[in-house]
């Protein structure tokens, strides 16, 4: 089983993401992973949600829970909801983008499920905060079992080429929410501090966008 877990008692990239959902409406979380996310969304929004996980124990500990997920790759459930004219109105890839090889592929393949106002939130782990850079002006460069130096990260982001991969794969930036060590111990209130620098001071960075189609 995996070990990602919420962070929604902090303001870290979970809040974040949830900022950006809509009331009532339909949401499809990719890489759910025990599904603690959509478990909120259901409860505190009253969202209906459907979740993808390759894991087959979080699949299992998600749907023991009564979630609805699909045990499968992103590419492969995205056509099997297609099939089945499935729409949504948010679909999230909260920290998953950073462990496929080419995420730009999966985020061309949803655009097909998103209602024609619907819009994508993800979430990135930041390279070159102060944080990694601090380990790695000290010659440290340790693969770790979660956070920015997880070692089942493929690729790795500041916040330029956060947005690039977006505008890469067909998507328009609507908003952003930059995310660290502030806003983890002080809240929400240190967002505009974190929009001044953000590579420095978010350790994740949160962007919501809509498809250049349907904008």
């Amino acid at each position: 089983m995996s070990i990602y877990k919420s962070n929604l008692g902090t303001y870290g990239s979970h809040a974040g993401i949830v900022s950006f959902i809509t009331d009532h409406s339909t949401v499809l979380d990719v890489g759910c992973s025990s599904g603690y996310l959509m478990d909120f969304l259901i409860k505190d929004r009253s969202c209906t949600c459907i979740g993808i996980e390759p894991n087959l124990l979080d699949y299992k500990n998600a749907s023991q829970r009564g979630l609805e997920v699909l045990n499968s790759t992103a590419e492969n459930a995205f056509k099997e909801l297609s099939d089945q004219g499935a729409k949504f109105k948010h679909i999230i890839f909260g920290d998953v983008l950073e462990h496929m090889v080419f995420p730009e592929v999966c985020l061309k393949g949803c655009v097909d499920l998103l209602d024609d106002d619907g819009t994508i939130i993800i979430s990135l782990p930041n390279i070159v905060s102060l944080v990694a850079r601090v380990k790695i002006v000290f010659g440290i460069w340790r693969y770790e079992d979660e956070g920015i130096f997880d070692s089942t990260h493929l690729r790795f982001f500041n916040v330029k080429s956060g947005k690039k991969l977006l505008e890469d794969s067909g998507f328009v930036i609507i908003s952003s929410i930059y995310v660290g060590p502030l806003t983890y111990r002080f809240g929400k209130r240190f967002l505009m501090v974190n929009r001044l620098l953000p590579n420095l001071l978010a350790n994740q960075m949160v962007f919501e966008a809509k498809s250049c189609r349907h904008s």
